[in-house]
């Protein structure tokens, strides 16, 4: 009876261990998100709201948007992982509008969907990891939000326009890959004649347009 007893605290150990390493894996494991500002209604409303750190009852892991958004979830990174953004999905699309960035926030890869509207984050900073793709499927995302990031180099895809029109320089350390649509830079809004893009770094274009604008 006592060896029974002791094959089984045997068993129980790696198991235990195995349940411990999957939670790990689990919380480890970076998340998807889609801006949703009407609640538990389907679909996702139009682009209004905050984004901060933490955003309050904004981002939502549901990709109908069928569900409310948690009461406080933020894009930081998570043990090393990005999360990756999204606004509208193939379900449904989000309505034209502008999200007030407040603070710094962070980023994985950045998609705005076909469905959806004309989309412009403005204020704040965006942080982005080294590598992310912001892929501009609607009509047009327009930035006047900074996007910043040490090493960071920015992909555009997508059919539409990426236009970058902030009061002040945008922060990424790497260069701009443009591989579809087209990149607007406007000066515009700048108090002071500055670069929208870091100076020296690599602008390539891999089959987008570009326009310069202010």
């Amino acid at each position: 009876m006592k060896l029974r007893h002791l094959f089984v605290a045997r068993l129980s150990f790696p198991l235990a261990s195995a349940i411990a390493a999957l939670l790990v894996a689990q919380s480890a494991s970076a998340a998807t998100y889609y801006w949703d500002s009407n609640g538990a209604t389907t679909g996702y409303g139009t682009a209004t709201g905050t984004w901060a750190a933490p955003t309050v009852s904004r981002w939502g892991t549901n990709d109908s948007g069928s569900a409310v958004p948690g009461a406080s979830i933020t894009t930081l990174n998570t043990n090393g992982t990005t999360d990756a953004l999204n606004f509208g999905s193939f379900k449904s699309g989000l309505g034209a509008g502008t999200i007030t960035v407040s603070g710094t926030v962070n980023s994985g890869n950045m998609t705005f969907d076909a469905l959806s509207g004309a989309i412009g984050p403005s204020g704040g900073t965006i942080s982005f990891w080294a590598s992310p793709v912001i892929a501009v499927n609607n009509v047009s995302a327009t930035f006047s939000s900074v996007l910043a990031g040490a090493g960071t180099s920015l992909t555009k895809t997508g059919i539409g326009t990426l236009a970058l029109n902030g009061t002040t320089s945008n922060t990424f350390t790497g260069g701009l890959n443009l591989n579809a649509g087209a990149l607007a830079l406007d000066f515009a809004n700048m108090t002071t004649p500055t670069d929208l893009l870091a100076s020296g770094k690599a602008l390539t274009f891999g089959g987008a347009n570009m326009t310069i604008l202010g």
